[in-house]
């Protein structure tokens, strides 16, 4: 659906005589990633205000696309797949933060946090089959990678010893599920690459 409407709209584009031939695939592309982009934020948006947490929501996205651009991990075959795998990890986030904040202290933190650092450490990034990467933006992804997350555990414990439970264990939650999504994006290229050979 929203690679057809994408499709719709460069031909609109091109009938005009906005873009040339030439340019048409690329504007095609660049509209479908707009427009997955834009019901991302849309859809997890409005997960945030059916579930009562707004706030959160803003946090997951902003925090969850930032390490996953460097991270890599999990990429599911369909726009469909992509945006309902979006939505759960919000969901699986917030629940999971609800349901651990009355037992949370500083040995959980500790042990998400170093979990975490572990996964970005052995793993990121993680590249798609459809998309590989060079040597030299792997080693760059890596490097963001693992600043990232120490900054994050920085801030986290930070905000832990400041009695800001809520702000050190939600964004915790949030690297956990991308690093868990990093181990099932890791199993899944070694499936791809295992049946290729």
């Amino acid at each position: 659906m929203i690679h057809r409407l994408s499709l719709e709209i460069a031909d609109y584009l091109f009938y005009r005589k906005i873009i040339s031939i030439d340019k048409y695939d690329i504007y095609s592309y660049g509209l479908e990633m707009i427009i997955s982009s834009a019901l991302g934020v849309i859809l997890v948006a409005l997960c945030g205000i059916l579930t009562n947490s707004l706030i959160h929501a803003v946090v997951f996205y902003i925090l969850f696309i930032t390490l996953r651009m460097y991270t890599g991990g999990y990429h599911a075959d369909t726009h469909l797949v992509c945006k309902l795998t979006l939505c759960g990890s919000f969901l699986i986030t917030n629940i999971t933060f609800i349901t651990l904040l009355p037992f949370y202290n500083v040995s959980i933190h500790i042990f998400l946090s170093l979990f975490n650092l572990i996964a970005v450490v052995v793993l990121s990034p993680i590249e798609s089959s459809r998309k590989p990467l060079s040597n030299l933006i792997k080693n760059k992804n890596k490097a963001i990678s693992i600043c990232a997350y120490i900054v994050l555990i920085i801030l986290t414990l930070c905000f832990y010893l400041m009695s800001y439970r809520e702000w050190a264990l939600f964004p915790v939650l949030v690297a956990t599920n991308v690093s868990l999504l990093m181990y099932i994006g890791y199993i899944k290229e070694r499936r791809i690459k295992d049946e290729v050979r």
